[in-house]
């Protein structure tokens, strides 16, 4: 699996055939995934009458990374929301990329310090952001990923010295880890004393509590996180603050939806 293979791909994204969007469609009503699919037929069918306006110029939408102008968002669903006007065409990001990119921005662009990053399951839409500034050291890790720095890289036991990283950028992970409490210990153990966690998380941030899965969805996740997410990280950080992305698009063009959260975790020695 290669980097482009993730979301944020900085590739086109392909719209499917309609026999393939039944195709899951009947997959999902046959696990009784029934929230789920009427939630996949209602963005699909939007999207399929939409399917001639997505690369309309005279959209609304513009993306801060592909830099396109005008263009029109293609929604998305899940089993937990609607997430309309999700995906630019054109690159592939999401919402949480278009709000992270202005987050980012703000935090390195204008950096006058050497600092050292550490970006499990890296997004190529950010690389380009770290690797031409020369104060900083980007390394990549993953498990699965093969053109990383770090390959096999397990976020539960990471072969790493302690206090190595000033940054740690992590998003959609922790999701995807059985133990996500173990991880996060092994993140604030590599951190620099001071150093920051950019994490984001899926989850349904209206309600308090994480709801924790028996087996691994299909998708990969063990588990939905709530607001009690800032509880588990505070755990391991005694500084956790959070900020809502949407607060960089107070004109609703670049499709960076409501509660789209960063957790910020500092340490602090």
């Amino acid at each position: 699996m290669q980097i482009s293979d993730n979301p944020g791909s900085f590739k086109p994204y392909k719209l499917k055939k309609l026999s393939s969007h039944l195709i899951s469609l009947f997959e999902m009503l046959k696990k009784e995934s029934y929230e789920q699919g009427f939630r996949y037929f209602i963005t699909e069918s939007i999207n399929f009458i939409n399917r001639g306006r997505i690369k309309d110029l005279s959209g609304t939408n513009s993306c801060p990374i592909c830099k396109n102008r005008n263009g029109n968002f293609i929604h998305l669903s899940n089993q937990l929301h609607f997430a309309f006007n999700s995906i630019c065409h054109w690159c592939s990001s999401r919402s949480r990329h278009r709000g992270l990119y202005f987050l980012y921005k703000s935090k390195f662009e204008n950096n006058k310090n050497k600092i050292k990053i550490l970006h499990f399951a890296p997004e190529v839409v950010f690389m380009k952001l770290f690797e031409n500034n020369s104060l900083i050291t980007y390394h990549t890790a993953d498990l699965n990923l093969k053109d990383v720095v770090y390959q096999n890289l397990d976020i539960q036991k990471i072969d790493l010295p302690n206090c190595t990283y000033d940054y740690i950028l992590c998003n959609h992970v922790l999701e995807h880890v059985k133990d996500d409490k173990i991880a996060i210990k092994e993140i604030e153990r590599i951190l620099k004393p001071d150093g920051q966690a950019l994490i984001t998380v899926p989850g349904d941030f209206r309600k308090k509590d994480t709801r924790s899965f028996k087996h691994e969805l299909p998708n990969g996740h063990y588990r939905h996180y709530g607001f009690d997410f800032v509880n588990i990280l505070k755990k391991y950080f005694k500084k956790v603050t959070t900020f809502d992305l949407s607060n960089f698009d107070s004109k609703g063009c670049y499709g960076i939806r409501k509660n789209e959260f960063v957790f910020i975790a500092k340490k602090i020695k």
